[in-house]
């Protein structure tokens, strides 16, 4: 891992954008959770 991101620092676009990248890892993450919660309150409150 620590070889990896020794070999992508020196990628210029990486190097300059890896901010973004995190940004959009995270997103990458967090929005199939956010969307199975959403799909979980509209299923629980349609049985109601």
């Amino acid at each position: 891992m620590t070889v990896l991101g020794y070999f992508l620092g020196n990628v210029a676009f990486i190097a300059d954008h890896i901010d973004l990248l995190l940004i959009l890892g995270v997103a990458v993450s967090v929005v199939p959770i956010a969307a199975r919660l959403l799909m979980h309150r509209r299923t629980s409150s349609s049985q109601d």
